[in-house]
């Protein structure tokens, strides 16, 4: 899995988000790493998208496979604002397809990111969530769904854990895009259950992947 990245003051959760589903995806069909561009999707999102004011990683996901591909961040670099200009680029790799997982299902959720990274939406405006700094997080937060954050997968408690949990408490494990100085070195582990309310914070309410993934540079 690539690095924690770092978003900065631009809204751009959901394409970063975005980025490191297919980075993943990429590396678990092909065994290479590659760095894509979420620059270019704050830039060149299409219809849905608002740039650094926010964007839809389900339409982001369409918006790749419809223009089948997305580029390197070495060919698109971040530079954390919105630029005038959506300029054309060498497509690195894209998509054949993408689908949402079943809402309110930790099953099917837990299922799906079995198999690779899922992006979720969830509520990451509270102060609790801002100031996380280890441990499973269990709010308080609403399901106002605010924030993309990718889910990379699941696990319990065990005696001993290093920021006093007891042991059995099952969590989601969370990549997010506010730096390695945020979290557990960029990381969150958020309670899970609550599927009747789509989870805590909501993550269960629109867990969305990509699938089938093409490489464009040979």
């Amino acid at each position: 899995m690539r690095g924690v990245k770092n978003q900065g003051s631009c809204g751009s959760c959901w394409a970063f988000a975005v980025t490191a589903a297919l980075e993943c995806l990429y590396t678990i069909k092909t065994g290479t790493s590659v760095d894509l561009s979420p620059q270019e999707l704050v830039d060149c999102g299409g219809y849905g998208q608002f740039g650094c004011r926010g964007g839809d990683p389900a339409a982001a996901f369409d918006n790749i496979k419809l223009k089948l591909g997305i580029s390197a961040w070495r060919d698109y670099p971040y530079v954390g604002k919105e630029n005038w200009i959506c300029y054309p680029v060498r497509y690195t790799m894209g998509i054949r397809n993408w689908d949402f997982v079943e809402p309110r299902k930790e099953r099917a959720l837990k299922a799906a990111v079995a198999e690779r990274p899922v992006v979720v939406a969830l509520n990451g405006n509270s102060t609790a969530f801002y100031n996380y700094r280890g441990g499973v997080f269990r709010g308080p937060c609403t399901t106002v769904l605010t924030h993309a954050m990718l889910l990379v997968g699941y696990n319990t408690t065990v005696d001993g854990d290093p920021y006093g949990e007891p042991a059995g408490v099952d969590f989601w494990i969370l990549k997010n895009s506010w730096s390695t100085a945020w979290g557990e070195a960029g990381y969150m582990r958020l309670l899970r259950g609550d599927e009747k309310h789509g989870g805590v914070c909501g993550v269960m309410i629109r867990p969305v992947y990509p699938m089938d993934p093409f490489d464009l540079t040979t």
